[in-house]
């Protein structure tokens, strides 16, 4: 069942919509799964912003520093979107 929910980022007013999905414990045959907002569209004053969410990344997750060549590697982009998501978890449903 889609949800919508109001969230304010930079001073704009998103209406966000999407499905929230409540996670299940594990047992030893099926690992756990976790509990997540799914996002299907974002809304600002009638304007869909969804595909340049997703598209758009605001932080870096996991960098981890390789000793022999001082390169970063293992890195995990988050997008506007999980960030959006984690909000409305915490927001609503924590």
């Amino acid at each position: 069942m889609n949800t919508t929910h109001d969230l304010d980022l930079y001073g704009l007013t998103l209406s966000v919509t999407g499905t929230f999905i409540r996670g299940v414990w594990g047992t030893r045959e099926d690992p756990p799964e976790p509990t997540t907002f799914e996002i299907d569209s974002v809304y600002c004053d009638g304007v869909n912003l969804t595909e340049l969410f997703d598209s758009t990344y605001v932080g870096i997750s996991s960098a981890v520093m390789c000793d022999k060549c001082k390169k970063t590697n293992k890195v995990r982009r988050i997008t506007v979107l999980e960030d959006l998501e984690h909000e409305i978890l915490e927001k609503y449903y924590e």
